[in-house]
């Protein structure tokens, strides 16, 4: 049985009590816009405070239902939260980046980022971080992408995502291999190099 995201239900460690404490270990980010909108803040649960900002939206239309639960919809042009720097992952070897989704829509000719740290470095050098995303190709089909590592290497799952389906998308990354899930299932791995660093 899922028991939706709640404070009664122990979601947030916000009480010293939440209902898994395992999930918590480890965490330097939590953003759960099912617990209810927050005006222009998405809150950031795991206890480090990085907030996201909501930027280039309107609170009319980011704030919605879908499976009756909330959630921030963007519209996949310039609409986007910014979360801040979390300076805890300064370098790290490794890191798991989840999120629930529900594309609007099943194709486009560009890629879309869902959750990212990254820059690119001006002379020329390779991204650094690692990104979850959907991947338009081939045919503008989307199916979900995740890279990391200092010579950014990608996985990309095996699923073409049908639009308004809420799906559970994971990537890793432990030093040596990435690796995507979709709904809980591993779909694509593969052999990633080099720890995260940033810059900015």
């Amino acid at each position: 049985m899922i028991i939706p995201g709640s404070y009664s239900s122990g979601f947030a460690p916000r009480d010293f009590r939440p209902l898994y404490p395992e999930l918590w270990r480890g965490c330097v980010g939590a953003w759960c816009p099912s617990l209810g909108p927050t005006g222009a803040t998405l809150r950031d649960w795991s206890g480090y405070g990085s907030h996201g900002t909501l930027t280039n939206t309107t609170l009319s239309t980011a704030w919605g239902l879908i499976n009756g639960a909330y959630a921030v919809s963007l519209d996949g042009s310039n609409d986007q939260i910014i979360m801040g720097d979390l300076l805890t992952l300064e370098p790290v070897k490794h890191v798991s980046v989840c999120c629930w989704t529900t594309p609007s829509t099943a194709s486009q000719s560009t890629d879309a980022t869902i959750v990212a740290k990254e820059y690119s470095n001006p002379r020329g050098a390779p991204w650094v971080g690692y990104k979850l995303g959907l991947n338009a190709s081939p045919n503008a089909r989307y199916k979900f992408e995740f890279s990391a590592g200092g010579s950014i290497r990608s996985v990309t799952g095996g699923t073409i995502i049908a639009a308004g389906t809420t799906v559970f998308v994971v990537g890793t990354y432990d030093g040596v291999n990435g690796r995507i899930y979709i709904n809980g299932k591993q779909e694509n791995s593969g052999a990633f190099t080099g720890d995260l660093t940033y810059s900015n």
